[in-house]
């Protein structure tokens, strides 16, 4: 695999995006000192290259009610995986698996 190369322009406009990842492309520029198509082409070129995997929502479970996040790690053996996954995956409080 072949590393990423990105500049200080790139990781202010990443530290922008990860505060809010809707923020208007025209707003990011004003932050980072950039003009609107500089960052409108950093941006895509930062998800061509997987550095940006997607643009995501943070919910505060506390807000819904769900006072309790856990991460939990699972050993199972490889036969079970699939049923295990399904079954997991169809509970309303699993987010990822």
């Amino acid at each position: 695999m072949k590393l990423a190369f990105i500049d200080t322009l790139d990781m202010k406009i990443l530290k922008v995006l990860q505060t809010d990842a809707r923020k208007p492309i025209v707003h990011v520029a004003r932050e980072v000192g950039a003009n609107e198509a500089t960052v409108r082409r950093r941006v895509k070129k930062l998800k061509r290259e997987g550095i940006i995997e997607r643009f995501t929502v943070v919910l505060d479970y506390h807000k819904l009610g769900r006072n309790v996040k856990a991460f939990i790690g699972l050993k199972v053996q490889p036969p079970k995986l699939k049923e295990i996954v399904d079954e997991l995956s169809g509970h309303p409080d699993v987010q990822v698996l």
